[in-house]
């Protein structure tokens, strides 16, 4: 009689490393590029985030918080001032969040708050492709972020998967101490992304990186997306981008706390904003929703057009690279929502634009699969 003791296994992929684990979340390695799951209550992800990133929070903190900058101080003092009322418009779970990453990282709450809402201090380009525009009519949702090279930050990219108690799942392309998003995608196929504009001051609102996070958590359609956008109150100037893979479909929003414009694509628009006051207009190309600064808009819609019909990942690394991005392009996302796909780039270790870096790719799908490797070793006992 032969008696066997389990072998259980969870393939990961060949280029994947386990670095380390805290509860049911861990942190991963993938082609170079920190993965950091995330699963159970808000308070649970945070305590999982500040243990396995302790490390790459303190740096943020040091050279976000901590060091002084001339000129900087006054405004930052003024910022602080508004926090109990940004924090009023803040859901208590996030605050949670960041209780739990305090815990973990050991570092101070006031100062995970403070580069939470960092943010909201300082105000990139978004370009949704679709049907006639793209090869094989598939939609593509582009983000370029600007922003923040010269800090190092990119030295800390994260890409969060996260899967909150009874919330939607999704992929966000952060860093290590921020609970927030700027750039992401969920399990709904619901892709997002946002523009800095102006109106700094106004912050009788939820701040912008959670209202996305709220988005992501939530929205399972553009009609739900556009509800979330409408009814939560918002702070300063910002312009989103919002895509569904499941319909095919996308539009732009213009918000400032009290004024909201959805953008379709395909169709003319002016945006009548803190810079252009008597009106800033753009003609986007058929089955294309852009929306970038008014010096990046040219160059962004003549290589639209000049690969009409032919866009996909490949060609969209080549429609972002500078003028389009700038010399400060932190990340760049292209999401292919409707596979679940996406391909990340960050910007290099010398501060070399991400658009001039690889791009790495992921799918959602496969990071939400069970991931660890456990081996329970083969044993038998021959009993005669």
């Amino acid at each position: 009689m032969r008696n066997f003791f389990g072998l259980f296994m969870t393939i990961l992929p060949l280029s994947a490393q386990i670095i380390d684990r805290e509860g049911e979340s861990y942190l991963e390695n993938i082609q170079g590029q920190r993965v950091l799951h995330l699963k159970g209550s808000y308070y649970e992800m945070g305590y999982a985030h500040g243990k396995l990133l302790k490390k790459e929070i303190e740096e943020n903190i040091a050279n976000f918080i901590d060091q002084k900058r001339e000129g900087f101080e006054e405004r930052a003092k003024g910022f602080q001032n508004h926090f109990m009322t940004m924090l009023s418009h803040t859901p208590n779970h996030f605050i949670e969040e960041i209780r739990g990453v305090a815990a973990g990282s050991g570092a101070p709450f006031g100062k995970l708050l403070t580069l939470n809402l960092f943010p909201e201090m300082f105000h990139c380009s978004g370009l949704v492709a679709f049907n006639d525009a793209t090869k094989n009519e598939k939609l593509y949702h582009v983000r370029v972020l600007d922003y923040a090279i010269g800090k190092n930050l990119q030295e800390t990219a994260v890409l969060i998967v996260a899967e909150p108690n009874a919330k939607i799942p999704f992929v966000n392309v952060s860093y290590a101490g921020f609970i927030g998003s700027i750039t992401g995608m969920n399990l709904q196929q619901i892709a997002v992304g946002e523009i800095g504009g102006k109106g700094y001051g106004s912050w009788e609102g939820m701040p912008m990186s959670f209202l996305i996070r709220e988005l992501l958590e939530n929205a399972h359609s553009l009609e739900t997306a556009k509800k979330i956008l409408t009814e939560t109150k918002r702070t300063c100037e910002y312009y989103y981008v919002v895509s569904d893979g499941k319909t095919k479909n996308t539009f732009g929003t213009y918000a400032t706390k009290d004024k909201i414009q959805f953008i379709e694509p395909g169709t003319p628009y002016t945006v009548h904003s803190i810079d252009y006051p008597e009106g800033q207009s753009f003609d986007q190309p058929k089955h294309c929703l852009a929306l970038t600064g008014v010096e990046r808009y040219p160059a962004l819609k003549e290589r639209t057009l000049q690969h009409y019909g032919a866009i996909d990942e490949v060609i969209l690394q080549e429609i972002i690279k500078r003028p389009v991005s700038k010399d400060s392009n932190l990340h760049n996302a292209i999401f292919l929502p409707e596979e679940l796909e996406l391909w990340v780039a960050h910007a290099g270790k010398n501060g070399e634009p991400a658009c001039d870096e690889p791009y790495i790719f992921f799918s959602l799908s496969d990071l939400l699969k069970p991931r660890i490797v456990t081996y329970f070793p083969y044993s038998a006992t021959h009993v005669e």
